[in-house]
């Protein structure tokens, strides 16, 4: 109903007519004289599972209609759209007059009705500045959602939560900002709208230009039939995906799973890498992650042998505070500074261990242990062997690879 009102030109005349018929079926009729629709076809209206509007309006975002089809079929009703040329538009529905409950193991139900159904909550309370967590009950990653209509964000949210995400949503721009570095999210989502559009580029771009938050991935919905134009000013903001309105529920999914399984195999590829200390191996999605690695390698490496090397003289080299570095080095290899100096450190010894330079103490020593037993606890910790094991199985293996 709001997005009929709200599409009716000036001076229009709406009419809304309610009756039950002899089915025992309710009825709602609602008429437009004077709506403006993109498509004469009324049938176009209900592509299912599509965000594309019906309405030639900046304001509309097509979740509103698919939403009303999928709910009343659901319940046993149907939704009609009869469009007269010069005459007018009426939308239609009906509904048992007996309250039923929906029976989802019903093998007569359409299950692809089911696969996006969203149930929303009675007094689903939206603050004026973020969501209240729906469901926190299994969900492990945190998503940011900027989207100022109530109607948009609690739809996204719970498609979110259904995907076992944690989203959080907020209509003020200037709050998540803050969120994005205190919440530490594997994900933001930035509904683009007309309004919105050239803000929430700067703040993408300000997001990706700050090394506390440069690691987050940021993916853009952009306005229904897009040009190349927009796309390209999403990522030159710095957007990690863009997609554009009509899309598929499902895809909106797989392109967040992707983006997010991307972050975390980049987080597996550095601390797995035994050729760790080669440049041309570095990965990182965003220059600035690769500019960070880079730093933080070098000032590793430069203090590999340092036994006095702790988190204070690696954030004063890194010339940023603790909590910082704490936070981005968390984010992108999920260890904290110094565990992953000790994983930096005990790669190195592995690989002066292959060479068969130096004794095991000697080693120790090279890469910052003071103490040769307690390097050979967190070695055998890493490895699932002691230096000495580690030594004979690579002499045993390379043996075997010359014969």
């Amino acid at each position: 109903m709001s997005n009929i009102f709200r599409n009716t030109k000036e001076n229009g005349r709406i009419i809304i007519n309610c009756y039950a018929d002899n089915n025992d079926q309710a009825w709602i009729e609602l008429f437009s004289n004077d709506i403006d629709i993109k498509n004469k076809n009324s049938q176009y209206i209900y592509s299912y599972n599509s965000t594309d509007s019906i309405f030639n309006s900046d304001l509309a975002t097509g979740l509103g209609f698919t939403l009303a089809k999928d709910f009343i079929e659901l319940h046993g009703g149907k939704l009609y759209v009869e469009n007269i040329v010069g005459k007018g538009c009426t939308f239609s529905f009906f509904l048992p007059s007996k309250q039923q409950s929906i029976n989802f193991s019903d093998p007569k139900l359409n299950q692809s009705y089911l696969e996006s159904y969203i149930d929303i909550e009675k007094d689903l309370d939206i603050t004026t500045n973020s969501s209240e967590l729906l469901n926190e009950k299994g969900n492990k990653h945190t998503i940011l959602l900027v989207e100022k209509d109530k109607e948009t964000s609690i739809f996204l949210s719970k498609i979110l939560i259904k995907s076992n995400y944690r989203p959080k949503v907020f209509n003020s721009i200037n709050q998540i900002y803050n969120s994005a570095v205190t919440l530490e999210p594997s994900l933001i989502l930035f509904n683009l709208t007309v309004d919105s559009k050239y803000e929430l580029l700067h703040l993408c771009k300000s997001l990706k230009d700050n090394i506390q938050t440069c690691h987050i991935p940021i993916l853009l919905i952009l306005e229904k039939d897009t040009e190349e134009k927009e796309s390209m000013e999403g990522y030159e903001a710095g957007a990690d995906a863009c997609i554009s309105k009509p899309f598929e529920i499902s895809y909106l999914m797989i392109r967040i799973k992707h983006l997010i399984n991307i972050r975390q195999s980049i987080k597996e590829k550095v601390l797995i890498d035994e050729s760790i200390f080669s440049e041309k191996e570095r990965i990182a999605t965003t220059s600035s992650d690769e500019n960070f690695l880079n730093k933080i390698m070098k000032i590793i490496e430069s203090n590999i042998a340092n036994e006095n090397f702790n988190l204070e003289e690696f954030s004063k080299q890194a010339n940023i505070s603790r909590s910082v570095l704490n936070t981005k080095i968390q984010s992108l290899v999920g260890q904290t500074p110094i565990e992953f100096v000790k994983t930096i450190r005990l790669k190195k010894a592995a690989h002066l261990l292959e060479t068969n330079a130096y004794t095991i103490s000697e080693i120790s020593m090279l890469v910052g242990f003071t103490d040769p037993g307690y390097f050979s606890t967190c070695f055998k910790k890493q490895y699932n062997e002691a230096p000495s094991g580690y030594v004979k199985n690579r002499k045993i293996s390379n043996i075997n690879n010359k014969e």
